[in-house]
């Protein structure tokens, strides 16, 4: 995928703005209907009192005539009650009996009990919502009787004050919340811009340019992983480096014997005497055998490298049963050169998960050494044993055996021991270290046991 689609798929921005504005935005409803409630409390207070104030002025109009409750109000009075721009305004006056007395007589009764404060509630009168107080007075000059007197109010002004306030309150918010989007937006974009020329020099590099790169150029947010980018560069170069000198070392392993072979080739064709012509044959047949070997080796360690060992089919398998197998097959070999090739074992199974085919090689490669650096009239023993919690496979031989200094030598990539006088291609015990540490396993060079020669141990979880 390339890099501006990633970008892309994965903004930074967007999801920052998303984690601001989401929370922002639910807080600013939280806050409008907090700022709605107290707007609309404060409304009914400022509004409430001009009701009651409204309801204190009929009471002073109130007299008790032959026990009728009569209203003395005046028009003028009547009109200053009722006059108002925007609001209509209701009022009924109740007597003692239940008896309408003044007023609208439609107007709905309170829906409790009024007592000896004032209730206030909101109901539905002509068509419209309207806001009421009820107040339970005296009746002048007459003991335990009381008047019930309601006036009544629609809500337009209240509805215009919740509304005024809802904006002067609710709007400067929402403006802060789209300069902080707006400023959040446009300082990722500052932020994300050393990113983006890092991106840059990312895709003008070239393939086999490793070298690391300067976290200075990043915030401080992005150096971990661009220090990180720089740690798996150096591995990765660690690795080229490796793979070079690996094919490098094959090329001039390699060249030897075909260099050889076709000297030989050369000779054979100038060659009239038979004698000299099978002889050139033998060192051709030599030089062709090291040369296959060689390969052999090659395609085996290549098995065995971590990236194909990633995709090797592994399976569950006996060692004893491997182990013995793989030393029966060497045991023509070891007869053609007069070498005692034994197998010790508990003989038990010794189930461990693994690839066959690589721990095959594994013991073929030891094998093969052994009776390599073996002469003739030696003995090699092949041994499997449960140690503790471990298993100990051992191939132990009485040939010329291994300096101490060279035990950790021979298992580097074509080294060969000095004074051997054998044409191994210095990579058989590298492969046994590579396939043993793929399967957990760890690989020493001890001497051997009867003092002569040299053991070769492995020791894998059991």
């Amino acid at each position: 995928m390339p890099i501006d689609k990633i970008f892309k798929a994965q903004s930074l921005r967007r999801q920052l703005l998303l984690w601001l504005l989401i929370p922002l935005s639910v807080l600013w409803l939280v806050n409008a209907l907090v700022a709605y409630r107290l707007a609309l409390h404060s409304a009914n207070s400022a509004y409430d009192r001009s009701l009651h104030d409204a309801t204190l002025a009929l009471v002073d109009q109130l007299s008790v005539n032959q026990g009728h409750v009569e209203v003395t109000l005046p028009q003028v009075a009547l009109e200053m009650l009722e006059a108002d721009e925007k609001d209509r305004i209701y009022y009924r006056i109740t007597g003692p009996r239940g008896e309408f007395v003044f007023g609208h007589a439609s107007l709905p009764l309170p829906p409790s009990k009024v007592d000896k404060q004032p209730l206030y509630y909101e109901t539905n009168y002509l068509g419209s919502q309207v806001r009421v107080v009820a107040l339970r007075v005296p009746l002048p000059g007459v003991s335990g009787q009381f008047a019930l007197i309601q006036v009544a109010e629609t809500l337009v002004k209240r509805h215009e004050l919740v509304e005024e306030w809802l904006l002067n309150m609710v709007l400067p918010q929402l403006l802060l919340i789209v300069l902080a989007a707006a400023t959040v937006w446009y300082g990722v974009g500052r932020g994300l811009r050393s990113l983006l020329q890092l991106r840059d020099e990312i895709s003008q590099r070239a393939a086999f340019d490793l070298s690391p790169f300067a976290p200075q150029q990043v915030s401080s947010e992005i150096q971990p992983l661009l220090l990180a980018i720089n740690d798996m560069m150096a591995r990765v170069g660690n690795l080229l480096n490796v793979q070079q000198r690996f094919v490098a070392d094959a090329a001039h392993q390699l060249r030897t014997p075909l260099a050889g072979l076709k000297a030989q080739l050369a000779l054979a064709q100038r060659l009239d005497d038979p004698a000299q012509l099978r002889h050139a044959l033998a060192q051709m047949h030599t030089a062709s055998e090291q040369a296959a070997h060689l390969v052999q080796q090659l395609l085996v360690l290549a098995r065995a490298e971590p990236e194909a060992q990633q995709s090797a089919e592994l399976s569950v398998l006996d060692w004893h049963a491997l182990a013995q197998k793989t030393t029966r097959d060497w045991v023509p070999a070891a007869l053609q050169k007069n070498i005692d090739l034994g197998f010790e074992s508990d003989e038990q199974p010794h189930w461990q998960q693994g690839n066959a085919l690589l721990l095959g090689e594994l013991l073929n490669n030891l094998i093969d050494n052994a009776l390599r650096y073996t002469p003739s009239g030696g003995e090699v023993t092949v041994r499997v044993q449960r140690q503790a919690a471990q298993l100990r496979i051992e191939v132990e031989d009485n040939g010329i055996g291994i300096l101490e200094a060279q035990h950790e030598r021979v298992f580097e990539r074509f080294y060969r021991v000095l004074g051997s006088e054998q044409s191994g291609c210095g990579l058989g015990l590298a492969i046994v270290r590579e396939i043993a540490t793929r399967h957990g396993g760890t690989v020493s060079i001890q001497d051997a046991q009867a003092g002569q020669g040299s053991c070769v141990r492995l020791l894998f979880p059991a």
